[in-house]
This record gives C-alpha cells, sequence and structure tokens, in this order.
C-alpha cells in the first residue's frame, strides 16, 4: 500500500519511482489524477532529466489558444 499526504489545496500526492533511458531510477511526487488520459502529467525538466520523449498534447494546447483570444 502506497502512502500519500495531501497539499493545502486538497489534492493527494505520493512518491513514485520513474525508470530513465539509462536505466537509474528516480523518484518523484505524483499527484493522484482521477481522470484516465492515457498520459502522465509531469514537468518538462523531469522528462528532460529521465531522457523519455516528450509528447505534446495538440488537442489542449488549441484550446489555451482560443482561451488566449
Amino acid at each position: 500500500m502506497k502512502k500519500g499526504s495531501f497539499n493545502n489545496k486538497g489534492e493527494l500526492f505520493f512518491q513514485m519511482d520513474l525508470m530513465a533511458t539509462d536505466s537509474s531510477i528516480v523518484t518523484v511526487n505524483a499527484m493522484l489524477y482521477t481522470g484516465f488520459t492515457d498520459c502522465l502529467a509531469m514537468n518538462l525538466q523531469d522528462v528532460e532529466s529521465l531522457g523519455w520523449p516528450f509528447l505534446k498534447n495538440k488537442k489542449k494546447n488549441k484550446k489555451s489558444r482560443q482561451l488566449a483570444e
């Protein structure tokens, strides 16, 4: 069983081990998200440090641009 903690917004965070492309293990704090999106949301610097490919969500970017207009 994983132990987690709540932040001041009531979001649940827990530690998660991720494997980089060089097989090293990096432990990060992950937020539990109940919506299933087929993707893992991460900070760009974490993705880069793991050596993982970065996939942009074009749908989200399109919505952001529409809101900015």
